[in-house]
């Protein structure tokens, strides 16, 4: 196969020699499409797909989606937003282009849409990328030169796949950063890496601080320093961190002081980010769920 790199698009893994069924586009029931065996993304941005279902609902689908043709049924290659945002607006047909590709082509469409059109978060990257391992045999290397990367990017991403599951989970929904993760790979044992992960959420560390709480733990030269101990917080505190960080699509955090007292802290990454979490705050469906006294 010959040298790819995902950053050059869709339509540079489609050459014109490519077979397709049709030459041009055709209207699918629905109902007929499966999901993309491949896909890495596992979680999809509430508010963005409300914004598409939005814009299809006025303008229609203004790209067709990649199927290929699997007996009676089709199975997506990409476009799982656009056919998401159709279901939800109870339309029967999509517009779409039947394509004649490999399973290792699959693959390849599946990754290369969700790094151009919307990034992949930390642990989808990592799961991606074992599936270049795993289903096409590719080194780290090969991995690094299709995405436009140096190869210990790819090694870092996929060292991640060896933190513990409910670490995985963090980083998944950001209330980890990757940065807090690969300073916790360096620690030998699940347990101190669990420790280590309650003493960050639970006294908000930040990398650097995490860093040095790791270095205690690898030194072990005695329990943690005070401000490094972990505490276990009760569990509605935690039920309520995870909701708003669903519903809102962000690292959040809430710290109880006493006397039913504190702080919650939403973190943002851009300005536009800022922005649509204040669209969210002020809108009427923002908090209205957390509204009935769960404190």
């Amino acid at each position: 196969m010959s040298e790819k790199r995902l950053g050059r698009g869709l339509d540079f893994l489609i050459p014109s020699s490519l077979d397709k069924q049709s030459d041009s586009v055709s209207q699918i029931q629905i109902a007929q499409i499966k999901k993309n065996r491949f896909q890495p993304r596992e979680f999809f941005n509430e508010d963005k797909h409300k914004e598409l279902a939005l814009s299809i609902k006025e303008n229609g689908v203004i790209q067709p989606i990649l199927v290929r043709q699997e007996g009676g049924q089709f199975e997506l290659i990409a476009g799982e937003r656009r056919l998401r945002a159709c279901t939800s607006l109870n339309h029967e047909t999509i517009p779409a282009i039947i394509l004649n590709i490999s399973d290792a082509q699959l693959l390849e469409f599946a990754l290369v849409e969700n790094i151009q059109r919307e990034d992949l978060n930390p642990m989808e990257e990592a799961r991606a990328f074992q599936m270049f391992v795993q289903f096409q045999g590719l080194t780290h290397e090969d991995i690094a030169n299709r995405i436009g990367k140096h190869r210990t990017y790819v090694t870092n991403s996929l060292r991640l796949l060896d933190l513990p599951p409910k670490i995985q989970e963090y980083v998944s929904r950001g209330t980890l950063s990757t940065g807090h993760a690969k300073a916790l790979l360096s620690l030998p044992t699940e347990k101190e890496i669990l420790f280590a992960c309650e003493a960050i959420i639970n006294n908000s560390l930040t990398v650097r601080k995490t860093e040095e709480l790791v270095k205690s733990l690898l030194a072990k030269k005695g329990p943690p320093p005070p401000q490094f101990k972990s505490s276990v917080r009760p569990p509605h505190i935690l039920s309520l961190e995870k909701k708003l960080r669903e519903r809102f699509n962000t690292r959040v955090e809430i710290q109880v002081k006493g006397n039913n007292k504190g702080r919650v802290s939403f973190s943002f990454h851009s300005e536009k980010d800022l922005g649509r979490l204040f669209d969210l705050f002020v809108s009427d469906e923002g908090l209205s769920e957390f509204s009935s006294g769960a404190f």
